[in-house]
């Protein structure tokens, strides 16, 4: 497994994101062992509440990394939002 010398969104946010994938997994499985409607409702609420938590965490990590990049740039830290503008944009 190739590992990435990037530290991107889902990496930072893997705490909160991993009970989360967890549950959804668990709910698929249920609802592929057994397909009826109450375990397809459940399936369905298990993905809206991941999305929902993907793109609240993708959203902090990206307002904390540009905080960081304008804080670094209104007090003159040119090597830390270089830094910053790096991170963000990734390997090239």
């Amino acid at each position: 497994m190739k590992v990435s010398k990037t530290n991107d969104w889902f990496d930072a946010k893997s705490r909160e994101m991993t009970p989360v994938i967890d549950a959804k997994r668990t709910a698929l499985v249920e609802f592929k062992r057994s397909p009826n409607e109450k375990s397809l409702q459940a399936l369905r609420a298990v993905r809206s509440k991941v999305q929902k938590t993907a793109r609240r965490c993708a959203n902090e990590y990206w307002q904390q990394l540009s905080g960081a990049i304008q804080s670094a740039a209104a007090s003159g830290n040119i090597r830390g939002m270089y830094e910053g503008i790096k991170r963000a944009l990734g390997p090239t």
